[in-house]
């Protein structure tokens, strides 16, 4: 009997202060690594595949774009966001920050800021295994995590350390 073992290697993609990070995911396949460096990005992200995204060091900015009512949308599991600092410049518009949306699971937020926003983290759906770690909110006007779930008893997160 013949076993054969493929292996892929993750890819890791690097955005530098005035490239966007949302081509950055495009062109990403499942489990690369997005390392940003430092600077202030204004956009809005949509991560549809499991990938880490990750700051280099301090200053990495995601500002929201306008009116965009959302910087990050997860529709996939396998996503951890680390080292991000995550603002919002207008107090009119209800931002949120990061929002899992539909039965997702393993998503790591780990060593970011919310800044500014009106909800830090929405879990929507029936998200499960939602980690929060070392994370800080500063300014947050309503929510530093929110569930939506239709099943709250069926969603599980640990928030493992807030600052």
């Amino acid at each position: 009997m013949l076993f054969f073992a493929f292996t892929t290697e993750a890819t890791v993609w690097t955005v530098e202060n005035g490239e966007s990070i949302q081509d950055a995911i495009d062109s990403a396949s499942t489990w690369d690594t997005i390392q940003v460096e430092p600077g202030t990005y204004v956009e809005y992200l949509e991560v549809n595949k499991g990938l880490t995204i990750e700051g280099t060091g301090e200053g990495v900015v995601l500002r929201t774009p306008g009116s965009e009512e959302r910087l990050v949308q997860i529709s996939s599991p396998d996503v951890t966001l680390k080292g991000l600092t995550f603002e919002a410049i207008d107090e009119v518009i209800e931002h949120t920050a990061v929002y899992m949306d539909g039965d997702i699971r393993d998503i790591q937020v780990r060593n970011c800021t919310f800044r500014d926003v009106e909800t830090s983290l929405r879990i929507d759906d029936d998200s499960m295994n939602v980690v929060v770690a070392n994370c800080t909110f500063e300014n947050v006007r309503d929510y530093g995590i929110y569930s939506g779930a239709s099943n709250p008893v069926g969603l599980y997160f640990r928030v493992l350390s807030i600052g």
